[in-house]
């Protein structure tokens, strides 16, 4: 007998309505851990969706999933936190210009 889950995010449905994403978890035995196991992918889902991205001077020191909180005070925002999914070091050898391109999620 088929067992299932479900996780929804209500903050998602209201910005864009709603999305299916359909994964089959064979070794999953009772319906409460297939939800749980939903929950975990949503939740993964959520930190590694792309909010935006900054370009910042070479940094040895920043690792993926590090929170960052940024203040841009022409956007107007005021420490505001965001956590790393992404870093790509990219070199434009025309302009000899290193950098680091930080791609941000959720905290």
């Amino acid at each position: 007998n088929p067992v299932w889950g479900e996780a929804h995010d209500t903050t998602e449905s209201a910005l864009v309505g709603e999305r299916l994403d359909f994964q089959q978890e064979l070794a999953i035995p009772s319906s409460s851990q297939a939800t749980a196991a939903a929950e975990a992918i949503l939740s993964k889902m959520r930190l590694t969706k792309a909010r935006g991205v900054i370009l910042i001077p070479p940094n040895c020191g920043q690792e993926l999933f590090d929170v960052v909180e940024l203040t841009d005070a022409v956007a107007n925002q005021s420490a505001v936190k965001f956590r790393v999914v992404g870093i790509r070091f990219e070199y434009q050898p025309r302009q000899a210009r290193y950098e680091h391109r930080l791609i941000l999620g959720a905290p």
